[in-house]
């Protein structure tokens, strides 16, 4: 509802490559690596995107971005 009042629209679903690429930068900071994209975009679960959520967040990789990311926003840069 609050979406139509405001006229905002989704953005439009993207393909396998371009989803690894954002979620990659978003959970862990980093594009994929060559190996990565291959076993991502020769996968055919259909389920395939949320799994790969779930082992970005669960990486150690998530957890230094995050904190990266916050000691940057909290903690003034000399």
């Amino acid at each position: 509802d609050g979406w139509d009042k405001a006229k905002v629209r989704p953005a439009p679903v993207v393909d396998d490559a371009t989803f690894l690429r954002r979620a990659s930068l978003d959970l862990i900071g980093r594009i994929p690596t060559v190996a990565e994209s291959r076993e991502f975009l020769a996968d055919k679960a259909p389920d395939k995107r949320a799994k790969l959520v779930n082992r970005l967040i669960d990486s150690g990789g998530h957890a230094r971005h995050m904190a990266t990311y916050w000691r940057r926003t909290w903690v003034p840069q000399a």
